[in-house]
């Protein structure tokens, strides 16, 4: 190993890089080979176990060769150590020797007889963890090498271990499937038996410990104790329940605490949604309370056990209220009889607030009415019906006054608006037959008096039982009769010689044959339409009507006069056989001229009156035609005179 070194410069060496004596290499060996020596005992030192036990046999070889200036090795033997681990002794706290197998080892520091050697653990196994420990460690060199140091190895074991939370039932835990331990309460655990350093450790539960769990109860020991093992325990939990009844109304919230509330809706069995653990407290009770009504809790409170909670009873009820008011007006010594309903009759005999002796549950209905009325009196019923709330009803109101009634009748014959005055003050105006009565009621015992204070257009109503005094029940005696006013219509006849025929509307002829006043016979209804004509005209007359026609108003038609005088009538005919741009022209007697210029009926402007002497001829033809005449002559009669024939046709 070292080269051309021989074993006695390596002893000299290693002696002086021990530093165990004094020696002076100058005198052995030039500087050059110190130098060298030094060099190659370091390489010594770092060469391992192997290289440290050849160098130590080859030391107690020097030792034994070099005689009283010899040194010797320090050594011994490991036992214990598992394969894979090593540690590192020390000799003298400065001679380290790393050692990674049992067997023999040896310092590669040679020592000088009468030193000292002190052998120790310097650095113990650590994977595994190893406790090695040194025995006959001590001494002083000899003439011999040191060989019985001896280094014995344990491997660590640590218990396992760590802590129980929550727990509320006793459980039995177990490593790798043994070494059983009971757990009675919370707090810290270790297993009985230690586990060896670098083997598992598995902690599970065996029995017990509902709600448990195992966290960090796996791994490999190292090389100290473990207490990371958790066990977690959750209590078992229940639910908090019962059963409702009675519920009717909307709006039950019952809570179970403070922080958990469910609303309520309908009869039968509940739960809160929240379980809670065993050995928790309870307490139900109602938060709000559902419409009308107010609900109750039994069996709300206690302590969770190992079920559900199912004995809570939620039990409602409908709330009723009382039905009231206040009567006012009651004369004194009078009694009126209220009922609710039709029933719970009330009897009052003053004024004051009442309430009837029956409640009524929320969400029904009421209706105060009067059964019985007082003597003498009338009383009435304010907001006497509704639905019950929440709350009694105190708003009815009973109002009760002196018997006051209406004062009426019938009103037949009318056709246009009457009003009528009841004690010169109250008026009422109609305009159409039937029932009446008037708006303001009088008292029993106060008189009336009803009148036609305005007569409707063209007639007269009478009043007939509108005189007397109120009794105990409306008035409708008054009868009232419309009739319409009827005139009659005439005037005056002049200038009559014969006789002549008057109508009215066509109709109600009247024939007279002397002058002077006239009337029909019969009286026409004011507002008619009248139109008086001449029906039949007087022999050799003409009749004519002024002021024939109009309406009939307030008074007699006496204004209709009728003038006769001679009778005028005209004279014509028909002419024939004119062309376009023909004239004929035809005078009657001898007087007034008749242009004509086409074919068709004639007649001569002037009439001419009864009697007379008429006589039509032609005056000038048409230029190459001859016009002849028929019927031209005669006397007027009481007609007109149509049949003169004018015929004309070229001449020859």
């Amino acid at each position: 190993m070292f080269g051309a070194w021989s074993a006695a410069s390596l002893v000299v060496v290693l002696g002086c890089m021990g530093a165990l004596s004094a020696c002076s290499m100058e005198s052995r060996m030039g500087t050059g080979e110190l130098d060298a020596a030094v060099d190659a005992g370091q390489a010594a030192q770092d060469s391992g176990v192997a290289d440290a036990k050849a160098d130590g046999d080859a030391q107690a070889d020097a030792g034994s060769e070099l005689g009283g200036g010899s040194l010797y090795a320090v050594g011994g033997t490991v036992s214990g150590l598992v394969s894979g681990a090593s540690l590192t002794l020390q000799n003298n706290a400065g001679d380290n020797l790393h050692v990674s197998a049992n067997g023999s080892f040896s310092f590669s520091t040679p020592l000088a007889p009468a030193e000292s050697y002190v052998v120790t653990v310097f650095e113990q196994p650590s994977t595994p963890s190893q406790t090695c420990t040194v025995e006959a460690g001590m001494g002083t060199i000899d003439a011999t090498p040191v060989t019985s140091v001896a280094v014995t190895c344990v491997t660590n074991s640590f218990s396992i271990g760590g802590t129980v939370s929550g727990m509320s039932e006793s459980l039995v835990l177990q490593n790798n499937a043994a070494d059983d331990l009971a757990i009675a309460e919370n707090g810290s655990f270790s297993f009985a038996t230690a586990v060896a350093s670098a083997s598992t450790y598995a902690v599970t539960i065996l029995s017990g410990g509902p709600g448990c769990r195992v966290s960090g109860g796996t791994g490999t020991v190292v090389a100290g104790d473990v207490n990371s093992v958790t066990i977690n325990c959750t209590a078992a939990k229940h639910t908090v329940g019962g059963t409702v009844s009675g519920l009717s109304g909307s709006g039950l919230i019952v809570s179970n605490g403070v922080d958990e509330q469910i609303v309520l809706s309908a009869n039968g069995s509940f739960a809160f949604a929240t379980p809670l653990a065993s050995g928790s407290s309870f307490a139900v009770s109602v938060v709000a309370q559902p419409a009308g009504q107010t609900c109750s809790v039994s069996n709300g409170t206690g302590v969770m056990a190992t079920a559900d909670v199912t004995h809570v009873a939620v039990t409602c009820l409908t709330n009723t209220y009382s039905t009231g008011g206040a009567l006012r007006g009651l004369a004194g010594g009078a009694t009126i009889v209220l009922q609710n309903n039709r029933a719970d009759d009330l009897s009052l005999a003053a004024d004051g607030a009442f309430a009837f002796a029956t409640k009524i549950a929320a969400g029904s209905s009421y209706n105060v009415s009067i059964l019985t009325q007082p003597k003498g009196q009338a009383c009435a019923v304010i907001g006497g019906s509704g639905t019950i709330g929440s709350s009694d009803v105190s708003s009815v109101v009973v109002n009760c006054a002196a018997n006051s009634f209406t004062v009426g009748g019938s009103i037949s014959g009318s056709t246009g608006t009457v009003l009528l005055r009841n004690n010169d003050g109250d008026d009422l105006e109609l305009s159409a037959n039937g029932s009446f009565a008037f708006s303001q009621p009088l008292t029993t015992g106060t008189a009336y008096a009803v009148t036609v204070h305005a007569q409707p257009v063209g007639q007269t109503c009478t009043v007939t039982n509108g005189m007397g005094k109120v009794g105990s029940a409306n008035v409708s005696s008054v009868t009232v009769s419309c009739v319409t006013k009827t005139f009659t219509l005439g005037g005056a006849i002049t200038g009559l010689t014969g006789t002549v025929t008057l109508a009215n509307n066509g109709t109600n002829p009247l024939t007279r044959n002397m002058n002077g006043a006239y009337t029909f016979s019969g009286a026409v209804a004011s507002g008619s339409v009248y139109s008086v004509s001449v029906k039949q005209q007087p022999v050799g007359q003409k009749c004519h009507v002024k002021n024939g026609v109009g309406v009939v108003g307030e008074a007699n038609i006496t204004d209709m006069a009728v003038t006769c005088i001679k009778g005028l009538y005209s004279i014509g005919g028909t002419a024939t056989g004119l062309s376009e741009l023909d004239e004929l022209v035809l005078e009657i007697n001898g007087e007034e001229d008749l242009k004509l210029g086409a074919n068709g009926r004639y007649s001569f402007p002037t009439p001419l009156p009864t009697g007379s002497d008429y006589s039509v001829a032609i005056k000038r033809a048409p230029v190459g035609k001859k016009c002849t005449v028929m019927n031209g002559s005669g006397k007027v009669g009481t007609m007109n005179v149509g049949n003169v024939m004018v015929g004309c046709s070229h001449g020859l």
